[in-house]
Parts: C-alpha cells; sequence; structure tokens
C-alpha cells in the first residue's frame, strides 16, 4: 500500500502520489499543502478589516461582498445612466489625447545647445511644466549646471 508523499501523512494514496484531502488541496491551491504562500500571517486586505485570509487576499465576509459587488455592477453597466457616464468619459478622454496630439505635432526637433560657444546636441529643458511647448535646448552639462543653479536659488 503507497502512502500520501506529504511529510507527516500516513494516509491511503490516492492520487499523484497525495491522499484525499492533499490531493484536493493541491487541485484548488496548487500546493498539498494549501494557500501556504498566501495565507501565513497575513490578513484581509480591505482597508479596517483584520479578518483571517480567505481567499484572494480577502477574509470570507469581504471576498463575498466584493462578489455581490460585481454583480451591482453588471446590473449598473445595463442602465441609461452608465451609459450616459461612460458617453462623457470617452468624450473626456478623446479630448485629451486631442490636446496631447497637438502638442506633440508643435514640438520642435532636438537642435544645437543655446549657451554660447558650445556646439553639442541639447536636450530639452522646460522652465516651467504648465508652458509645454516653451522648450530650451542645453547640452548635458549645460543642463546639469543650470540645475545645480537652481537648486542654490
Amino acid at each position: 500500500m503507497r502512502l500520501c508523499s506529504v511529510e507527516g501523512c500516513e494516509k491511503k494514496h490516492e492520487a499523484r502520489s497525495y491522499c484525499k484531502k492533499h490531493w484536493q488541496r493541491w487541485r484548488t491551491h496548487g500546493h498539498p499543502l494549501g494557500c501556504i504562500n498566501n495565507c501565513d500571517g497575513i490578513g484581509c486586505k480591505t482597508k479596517d478589516c483584520k479578518g483571517k485570509y480567505y481567499a484572494s487576499g480577502f477574509c470570507r465576509l469581504c471576498y463575498y461582498r466584493q462578489d455581490h459587488f460585481k454583480g451591482l455592477q453588471r446590473l449598473y453597466i445595463k442602465t441609461d445612466k452608465y451609459k450616459e457616464y461612460h458617453n462623457r468619459y470617452k468624450q473626456s478622454q478623446s479630448g485629451k489625447l486631442k490636446i496631447i496630439a497637438r502638442n506633440k505635432a508643435r514640438m520642435r526637433k532636438r537642435e544645437i545647445c543655446e549657451m554660447d560657444s558650445c556646439a553639442k546636441l541639447g536636450e530639452k529643458h522646460h522652465d516651467d511644466y504648465s508652458k509645454p511647448l516653451d522648450i530650451r535646448f542645453l547640452c548635458r552639462d549645460h543642463h546639469e549646471e543650470h540645475h545645480v543653479m537652481e537648486d542654490y536659488k
């Protein structure tokens, strides 16, 4: 008679050299000892919940609440209110993308350093990030020097 291959278990082997209990744990969690890497000393990942780990990082109560919420979310997606919100969101996102594309089209190509007597290729430098098209070109040395001088101000 073959025994379970898990250390300390003396039960009869059922499948894959595990007893019935360890075989079921292996099928469920991918390990014959259960969820050893997820639940040792780790509780529920929900904020302000101190429940014991159950599944997917949640305690039993939070896990089922989350599952219930997914069902409610599916119902909400079918409503007209969601469709209105979704259309407004899509329009705002496409507007942002248009602005980004417009700015990229107007961006200047890389130029030579603006400092006197310097012929190196410059890096883009923004004096004010709220104005994305106001760019100065400084070589790496002058760029670093500029930031060092800003830090001392």
